[in-house]
Parts: C-alpha cells; structure tokens; sequence
C-alpha cells in the first residue's frame, strides 16, 4: 500500500522513534515537579529548547512548545492580536490558509477584529499588490503561510515582508 497522506502526518523515521522511546521511558515526569524526575525532564526541555532557539536564532525565551500546530496557531494569532488590539483590530490573511488559521481568524471576527482575506490567483498565488491594498492604519496583523500543505505554492513571502514592513 502507498500513503499519500503525508501532508497531514508522516511516518516517523526508525531514529525518530528510537529518541522518542528513550525519552518516553526516562523522562516522563512533570517538568514542573520538583522531585528528581522532574528535575530531569525539565533539564531536558531546556536543553531541547536552547538547540531550537540555536537553530533557529533566536532567543530561547522566544521558543514556545504546544502540542501541535493548531494550537500553536491559535496561540500566535490571538496573541498577537490581543496584545496590539489597542493600535487597531485588523488583520489580513489569505483565503488557502491552514483550516487552524481560518478558524482562529472567525473567532477574532466574533470578536470584532475586521479580517481580510485576499484572494489568491489560479495557481494560489498571493500577489504582494494585494496584500499592500488591504493594509490599513490599523492593521496589526498580516498572516499568509509560506507554502501552501495542500497546493505547494510557495507565496512570495519575502516581497510582502518587505511591503509589510513600509
């Protein structure tokens, strides 16, 4: 049989689940405990933390773990519209993102946040003059994912950086 599902989860390499069994069998306690178990899962969460922000170049206090990418894009665009709502409630995203996004965008709608979505051409392509039309005084927030999971276009996420950061 082939699995053609990999945009939603993959197979994990046979690696992958030898370091997940070592660390599901030695540290399984609560990071936040204080007894020795404890101590050990949280030295190892520090540790996994500082190779991410390494990797990434960032600060470790910037690395925030969740358990999957909904909920970590829950956490990101409500965050970050809650904590600027004071210098506006607009926000921009386009129509193909991830159902996660689309979801957290309509409750910041029932919220009275204002949402635009920019539509996207035949190869689901958002064009940057799009993206520089919908920004607003006060628009806080523009989100448009890099590559498309189900289409593969890759947006041209520079080009509205650049417009973005005007």
């Amino acid at each position: 049989m082939i699995y053609l599902d990999n945009s939603a989860t993959t197979h994990p390499l046979p690696e992958v689940l030898e370091s997940y069994q070592k660390v599901a069998d030695q540290y399984y306690a609560n990071p936040s405990s204080v007894h020795r178990f404890g101590s050990e899962a949280e030295r190892l969460l520090q540790h996994s933390r500082n190779q991410a922000a390494q990797l990434l170049g960032v600060d470790p206090y910037e690395v925030v773990f969740t358990s999957g990418g909904t909920e970590g894009n829950n956490m990101a665009i409500k965050g970050i519209a809650f904590m600027h709502q004071a210098r506006g409630k607009h926000l921009i995203t386009s129509k193909i993102e991830h159902p996660s996004v689309l979801e957290s965008y309509r409750a910041l709608e029932s919220l009275g946040f204002e949402v635009t979505y920019i539509d996207v051409d035949v190869n689901g392509e958002v064009d940057p003059k799009n993206v520089e039309k919908a920004i607003r005084e006060d628009t806080i927030l523009v989100s448009i994912m890099s590559v498309n999971n189900e289409l593969g276009t890759v947006q041209p996420i520079h080009e509205i950086g650049t417009i973005v950061r005007k």
